[in-house]
């Protein structure tokens, strides 16, 4: 910045009797001075004969102003947006809430009837992955290239499974024409693979039965290279009330049928007598009535922790689902269910005779196989 001196006359005018003083200075010299100038002339009586002459700039130099329609454009456009964008809200219709629907477990607690005191809960299936039901013509493929399961003991607990499934399926037990028996192909998890009639049932007889509703659907590969079978003769007959079920191995039992790795020595099972009674009677409503004891196998692991429990009779069947044992019951302990093990248990286990008598007394002692 460079400050210009001129010299001045008495009356003001400026004159060319010397040369103009030059005096460069910085940026804050500069402000300096025009601040200490402004406080001079902001005060009257500092300077009283000096003056600063101000007049309005001409409007040659002042920049055009735009039209009031070229400055509003913008706003007008950004408004007129906004009110489109309101206008088509308005019409998008809102999302209908519904409320998630309770998975179907296929079973019904109240009818377990069973005229063969068959087998209590195993471990779940496998949940049923999308694809389509094997059809005739596919599972006689199946089973004439999937390995077939044959082990006495792993056919006993798998027909366990398969009579448990049904029954708490088998909601509507009317009363048939005639017998409608089935072949059907469960997978070692439990899981009905397929099923075809034989002897003359008819074709549209299984819309009778639950068995369409629990068909696990899996491709014909998957089957035959991956997981062996057991068949089973299924058969629904006319009783005097309600519908009966009858399950049988397809070729029968070729053995001796076991209940799989048992624990043998007295000391742990009298140990385990007193940890598997107490949890039982804390969980045990006492005010069930019972038409009469009702009596349960039930294996416990090494912990104490109750893995599987079977009713001896048709009237335990029938009450089982009063009693706390299938709450307490917890087949992973004991590996069954778990992968590429089927439904034996893979630990040893401890049995049990379990008497739920009606008076309201709990009876525990060890369980011998022959019984």
């Amino acid at each position: 910045h460079r400050l210009i001196l001129l010299d001045t006359a008495e009356s003001g005018a400026m004159t060319n009797s010397g040369k103009p003083l030059h005096v460069d200075l910085n940026t804050v010299q500069l402000f300096d001075l025009v601040e200490a100038i402004d406080q001079f002339l902001a005060d009257g009586r500092t300077l009283p004969d000096i003056s600063v002459s101000l007049q309005p700039v001409s409007k040659h130099y002042r920049q055009a102003e735009k039209p009031v329609t070229e400055r509003t454009g913008p706003a007008a456009l950004g408004m007129a947006s906004l009110a489109l964008a309101a206008i088509a809200f308005f019409f998008v219709p809102i999302p209908e809430v519904r409320e998630p629907e309770p998975s179907r477990t296929g079973e019904n607690t109240n009818e377990t009837t069973t005229p063969t005191g068959e087998s209590d809960p195993q471990a779940t299936p496998t949940p049923t992955p999308k694809g389509t039901p094997l059809s005739i013509d596919e599972l006689e493929k199946v089973l004439t290239t999937a390995p077939e399961i044959t082990d006495p003991t792993e056919l006993r607990y798998i027909q366990r499974s398969l009579q448990k499934r049904i029954f708490r399926a088998w909601g509507n037990r009317q009363q048939f024409a005639g017998n409608l028996k089935y072949q059907v192909s469960v997978g070692r998890d439990g899981a009905i693979l397929g099923y075809k009639p034989v002897n003359g049932t008819p074709l549209d007889g299984a819309e009778q039965t639950p068995l369409p509703e629990l068909l696990y659907t899996k491709t014909t590969d998957n089957i035959a290279t991956q997981e062996p079978i057991a068949q089973f003769q299924v058969l629904f007959k006319p009783g005097e009330n309600e519908g009966i079920l009858e399950i049988s191995p397809w070729d029968g039992y070729m053995g001796k049928i076991t209940l799989g790795p048992e624990i043998t020595d007295i000391a742990v099972i009298n140990d385990l007598k007193d940890k598997v009674s107490q949890p039982i009677r804390d969980s045990w409503n006492k005010t069930s009535s019972y038409p009469q004891d009702l009596t349960y196998r039930v294996a416990v692991t090494e912990e104490g922790i109750i893995a599987d429990y079977e009713a001896i009779d048709k009237e335990s069947w029938d009450y089982s689902q009063e009693t706390p044992l299938e709450r307490l019951m917890k087949p992973a302990a004991a590996g069954i269910g778990s992968e590429g093990t089927g439904l034996v248990p893979q630990k040893p286990l401890a049995h049990f005779r379990v008497v739920f008598k009606n008076n309201g007394e709990l009876d525990v002692s060890p369980y011998r196989s022959n019984e």
